[in-house]
């Protein structure tokens, strides 16, 4: 299995590995959540570390159908062991059962013969709290997936050689990938005012101004006509209409 994100070709790389028997139910949450942020840290790995210095990085990504019980945190500088335990299996049709936990494990090979190791694992399940997504070293890795071929009675327990994703491997360095992503994820802008609420402060207020106003010209117009009762009448008054006429 492998990120959408990780090959240079996604397109081709979606072509021929996306197929419906190289894939495993995920939660969603889990995927776009604590799972995506890991396979950012392992790509800036890859690129700001592995690649630059000349090398390769291989990485293999599996499932485990036992999970990760929570340990308290370990001291500066060192790596978590979580415990492994026997969880149920959920069938969601014949063939296909839901893994409980998934992992990625990476080595990158230097051109001087070192290398440098890793490993990630997380609970597969919707809530956060129980993901307890963390990065362990790959030889705890291989104490896990042992302890899943021992409890869950895989084809593997009928050999009596031990789990290791990396056999050919040796003497490698444990390293700790970086807290960053790759891509770097674009951060969201603060949420501005919206425009009627910085322009228009109420509408009840705008409205009960403009009906004050409203009752205030009225008020205007109905004072002066107390005052000015009519001028014709004036002019009726000073000028009969019968003298000028005669």
């Amino acid at each position: 299995m492998t990120a959408s994100g990780n090959p240079a070709n996604a397109a081709n790389s979606a072509r021929s590995t996306y197929q419906y028997t190289n894939a495993v139910p995920q939660c969603g949450s889990f995927n776009t959540g604590q799972w995506r942020v890991w396979e950012g840290n392992i790509r800036a790995f890859a690129v700001n570390t592995c690649i630059p210095a000349g090398g390769v990085l291989y990485l293999v990504t599996g499932i485990s159908f036992v999970a990760i019980q929570a340990t308290p945190q370990p001291p500066p500088g060192q790596l978590a062991s979580p415990p492994p335990i026997a969880v149920p299996i959920v069938q969601f049709a014949p063939g296909i059962d839901k893994p409980n936990s998934m992992w990625t494990t990476g080595t990158c090979l230097y051109p001087n013969g070192q290398c440098d190791t890793f490993a990630v694992i997380g609970n597969n399940v919707p809530n956060p709290p129980g993901m307890l997504t963390q990065e362990i070293t790959q030889a705890h890795l291989n104490v896990i997936l042992q302890f899943d071929i021992a409890s869950n009675g895989l084809k593997r327990d009928r050999s009596s050689r031990r789990a290791k994703v990396f056999p050919g491997i040796r003497r490698c360095r444990d390293i700790k990938l970086p807290r960053e992503e790759y891509p770097p994820r674009e951060s969201k802008p603060p949420k501005q005012p919206s425009r009627s609420s910085s322009k228009k402060p109420s509408s009840k207020h705008q409205s009960s101004k403009q009906s004050s106003r409203h009752q205030s010209s009225k008020s205007k117009s109905t004072h002066s006509s107390k005052k000015r009762p009519s001028s014709p009448s004036r002019a009726s008054s000073s000028r009969p209409s019968g003298s000028r006429g005669g």
